[in-house]
């Protein structure tokens, strides 16, 4: 039996973030760099201001998620620089 990736995923994905909480965690993102505060600072030098702060953003929705939740979590990622 093959099973599709939505159907995995049925219920499993938690909804996005507002227009506001987008803006309000690029901005975070934005000051973590500057800052050099994990997760994401060495990917400042890409080409859009969303691009540098992809990790923040995925880090970011990742914990609220958990909280809503009431669950642990563990991410797994395969980026190797120390900005995580």
């Amino acid at each position: 039996m093959i099973v599709g990736l939505e159907e995995i995923l049925q219920g499993r994905v938690g909804r996005s973030l507002s227009r506001t909480e987008h803006d309000e965690a690029l901005a975070e993102a934005k000051l973590r760099g500057e800052a050099k505060i994990p997760p994401g600072y060495m990917d400042a030098g890409k080409d859009s201001e969303e691009g540098a702060a992809d990790d923040y953003l995925l880090w970011a929705q990742v914990l609220r998620e958990a909280k809503r939740r009431g669950k642990d979590l563990l991410l797994v990622t395969g980026d190797m620089k120390e900005d995580w």
